[in-house]
């Protein structure tokens, strides 16, 4: 047998997409073929405008994904605008729930979504802040 691989960076459809259910349910089927062992989440936001929308239903699909796989599929916190300042208590009442591995992925500076957030704003410095609090990683 070979060793496992580990497939640290996949991003969850949409539900526009499709049934986010099946998706899940597909990815690990292809992880079992592959021999991968586990998969890490990271943001996706819909981009139908060609601007970034940022909302809690990713991290609701991620946590569903995570209860539907656990141990195989583990999840980012992105679920959320790093530019509002209503960002650091949300990120701080989720971390709070110990269900995520990290805080992120984190769309600073993207021109396909057109974000243009600076890493060294008060608001994601907070968020480092409080990813640092817990213990988990900022993507």
């Amino acid at each position: 047998m070979k060793d496992p691989i580990v497939d640290n960076h996949a991003h969850p459809i949409v539900a526009s997409q499709g049934s986010q259910a099946r998706y899940a349910d597909n990815l690990v089927r292809l992880m079992d073929e592959n021999n991968v062992a586990f998969t890490i989440l990271h943001r996706n936001a819909e981009w139908t405008t060609g601007v970034a929308k940022f909302g809690p239903d990713h991290d609701d699909w991620v946590r569903a994904a995570m209860d539907r796989h656990p141990g195989r599929l583990f999840g980012g916190l992105g679920g959320f605008n790093p530019a509002s300042p209503d960002a650091p208590e949300y990120v701080r009442s989720q971390l709070r729930t110990g269900r995520w591995a990290f805080v992120g992925e984190l769309d600073l500076r993207n021109p396909g979504p057109k974000t243009q957030i600076p890493i060294n704003s008060p608001t994601v410095l907070e968020i480092g802040r409080i990813a640092g609090e817990f213990g988990v990683p900022l993507v």
